[in-house]
């Protein structure tokens, strides 16, 4: 008898487990049809994705170029988790003084800037200390780092209520896209020349900062309730220019 119990226990644990799983589903799908109908959503979402795959896949290039910069590893790594705490502490008041949109951008292009000088320091300044190229990889880092962190407080006040969740979570995916991809950037194009690496998570990050330009400002601005409110407002970062 009481197996009987316990069988029927779980068979109705197992239908649970599936109707959930079929609601999820549903949801996901319909969260993804009003993505697809709607051209400023659609735009808006697919730079902010980009976003998040740029700053994740150039946080891990940036960390595991260490062996490429001929650096001791152990201290590269001791000094990066070192510059992780100001990079928190220093995100907010950046924040706070130029928004999130121009804050985003900001540090796209500081990461790029830094990056993009190893190479540069590599071809004209053949002599220059080994110290000197793992700074620059090392503000790179921080910078590409309060992106990163940028990124969700970003991303939940441009969606909407209902799907904040969902959008942040379609973040975390490209975010790990990102990192997965970045290992094969580094290994591949190492052995094609040394400055191939940077030189690519420089191009990514500078590419994210120029789409970031069309991304609304958030600051002082009261959160969307609704898709209409998200259009209107990634409609309103793209103005139409009057006929002549």
């Amino acid at each position: 008898m009481q197996a009987m119990q316990d069988e029927e226990s779980e068979e109705g644990t197992n239908r649970d487990c599936c109707s959930g799983l079929g609601v999820h589903t549903k949801e996901f799908g319909s969260h993804l049809v009003k993505l697809v109908k709607s051209w400023p959503l659609l735009r808006l979402t697919l730079v902010v994705m980009y976003c998040w795959f740029a700053s994740s896949a150039t946080y891990y290039g940036i960390s595991l170029n260490a062996v490429n910069l001929s650096a001791n590893m152990y201290l590269y790594m001791f000094f990066g988790g070192l510059l992780e705490l100001p990079s928190y502490i220093l995100l907010w008041p950046l924040v706070s003084f130029l928004g999130r949109k121009w804050s985003f951008i900001s540090l796209f292009v500081a990461c790029g800037a830094a990056i993009v000088i190893i190479p540069i320091l590599d071809e004209f300044a053949p002599t220059a200390p080994v110290s000197a190229k793992v700074a620059f990889s090392l503000l790179g880092k921080m910078a590409i780092n309060m992106a990163f962190q940028l990124a969700y407080l970003y991303t939940g006040e441009l969606y909407h209520t209902s799907h904040r969740s969902f959008y942040i979570s379609l973040g975390a995916i490209f975010s790990a896209a990102g990192g997965a991809v970045s290992p094969y950037i580094n290994d591949l194009l190492v052995n094609i020349a040394t400055w191939a690496p940077p030189v690519t998570f420089a191009a990514m990050s500078f590419l994210a900062g120029a789409l970031s330009l069309t991304l609304p400002e958030t600051k002082d601005e009261e959160l969307p309730e609704n898709v209409g409110d998200v259009e209107t407002s990634a409609s309103a970062s793209h103005p139409k220019r009057e006929p002549s």
